[in-house]
């Protein structure tokens, strides 16, 4: 009991001067939160919802912004290649850096990061991974990140598996995302093992054969009959549904319990139908490699929710990198704070993803004493550049799910034609099916002149690639046949 309470202290000591949290700290406040589970059982709800919705001081999270901010940018400047010439070319005096005067450092574009990926490097830090994004929207950009980094980000995954999504030992979390998200497969899959939770890691494979491993029996004393936690992507999930409605896939073939969600856009009939079909309860989340750890949750009222602690996040105009107002669309401008992020130190960093900017006073959510935005509504660099309007991926998505005939994982693209758009889709449509399309269009208030159907996907203009489509090959055998094949 000494020894934890020394660490609750020495823990809290580091978080609050910005100095390097012990790991082995965090990794011990899980193990004491999982014997206090097992002693005590599960946290009680109603406690847990009342925790989340008191807000914070509004002093006390501005001090911790800005000395999170102040500590961050202070030594971006004095180790790394970036920000340091950046300063001196801006006669940024690093000792004068506030909150206040946040505009004196510019944002940081993707397309920096992408350019001059070791400048971003603190010279301090001791880089153990190179890791790279997807690729699904634009070249991958490359972030380093350290054994403390990494570990510190496993630790606190692990006491949020525990606290707020509820898993337990007797469970089996099957990870279904792409493995060129290293960073957030490392993470899981050594969070899930601190907390004491079995995991298995199937990837972005051919959908049929991952419903077969979400079907099949473990087989395991003291585990669940069959996996109860699937973890993946929303297109990914969407291609499952589709596939296990066409094949000789059932409900009651599984067993999930819930589906974690995020990298792309969850639409409100995406999760519906996945809720319906598998039993589980779907919960979203926001995270990205180049501000890792930060991450946003997803609350019931449909707003994501940020810490303030481990970063600073800005809402600004997509046009004019200015802080956007309540109502209006933002993107979404992200800065990892030191001691949570030391290898790949990013400034403001313009993620692309755009949302709708909140009254902050009238949440009245379950997590309204968390800052938060909209849900996502799409990434700015795959909107059409159309004169009148502004069109995002949830409406489109929202309009294509809306329609059985048309495959929740859907390929599409969006042809800027004037003031509209023409939509293409990735699936046959018949002209009936077309009709209702654009008719709902207009409903909606979508500026969308014609829909063309296609069966090639291939053959779509402007085509948004999903992850779905980073499908990973795996070798099946037919015994009847006595062959192989590869899917």
């Amino acid at each position: 009991m000494i020894d934890t309470a020394w660490r609750q202290v020495r823990h809290g000591l580091a978080v609050a001067s910005g100095r390097h949290i012990r790991p082995e700290d965090v990794s011990a406040l899980v193990t004491q939160l999982r014997a206090t589970l097992d002693e005590f059982g599960d946290v009680n709800d109603e406690q847990f919802s009342e925790a989340m919705a008191r807000p914070l001081d509004p002093d006390i999270r501005q001090r911790m912004k800005e000395k999170g901010w102040r500590r961050t940018a202070q030594n971006a400047g004095r180790t790394t290649t970036f920000y340091g010439d950046l300063f001196n070319d801006l006669g940024v005096d690093l000792d004068d850096l506030t909150l206040d005067n946040l505009d004196a450092v510019p944002p940081t574009s993707k397309a920096a990061l992408r350019s001059r990926p070791s400048d971003f490097v603190s010279s301090a830090a001791r880089p153990a991974l190179r890791a790279t994004t997807t690729g699904t929207t634009g070249r991958p950009a490359v972030c380093w990140f350290s054994t403390y980094e990494l570990d510190l980000a496993a630790a606190y995954s692990a006491i949020a598996y525990l606290a707020v999504n509820r898993l337990r030992n007797e469970d089996l979390v099957t990870i279904c995302v792409s493995g060129r998200s290293v960073v957030a497969v490392r993470s899981m899959l050594r969070a899930l093992e601190m907390a004491g939770v079995a995991s298995q890691f199937v990837g972005v494979i051919d959908p049929q054969q991952a419903l077969f491993n979400l079907s099949q029996p473990i087989g395991v004393r003291g585990k669940k009959d069959k996996p109860s936690v699937l973890i993946t992507c929303p297109s990914y999930l969407g291609a499952l549904l589709d596939t296990a409605r066409a094949g000789r896939f059932s409900s009651t073939d599984f067993q999930l319990e819930q589906i974690l969600c995020g990298g792309e856009v969850l639409t409100a009939h995406l999760k519906q139908e996945a809720e319906g079909f598998f039993g589980a309860r779907v919960t979203e989340a926001y995270a990205m490699t180049e501000t890792f750890p930060m991450t946003g949750m997803a609350c019931g009222s449909g707003h994501l929710h940020f810490a303030s602690d481990t970063g600073l996040v800005e809402t600004l105009d997509p046009d004019s990198l200015t802080p956007a107002r309540p109502g209006s669309i933002g993107v979404l401008v992200m800065t990892p704070f030191i001691p949570y992020r030391e290898t790949t130190v990013v400034l403001r960093m313009v993620t692309g993803d755009l949302v709708r900017v909140l009254d902050q006073s009238d949440l009245g959510c379950e997590l309204s004493g968390l800052e938060a935005t909209s849900l996502p509504l799409g990434r700015e660099g795959l909107r059409p550049s159309i004169d009148a309007e502004r069109i995002f991926e949830r409406d489109i998505l929202e309009l294509l799910h809306g329609e059985p005939p048309i495959p929740l994982a859907v390929s599409y693209g969006i042809e800027p034609d004037g003031n509209e758009v023409i939509l293409h889709i990735g699936s046959p449509c018949p002209p009936p099916l077309i009709d209702r399309l654009e008719l709902e269009a207009t409903r909606r208030g979508l500026p969308v002149k014609r829909v063309i159907g296609h069966r090639n996907p291939s053959s779509i203009p402007h085509r948004m690639l999903n992850r779905a489509l980073l499908r990973e090959t795996i070798p099946v055998r037919h015994d009847a046949l006595g062959t192989w094949e590869l899917r």
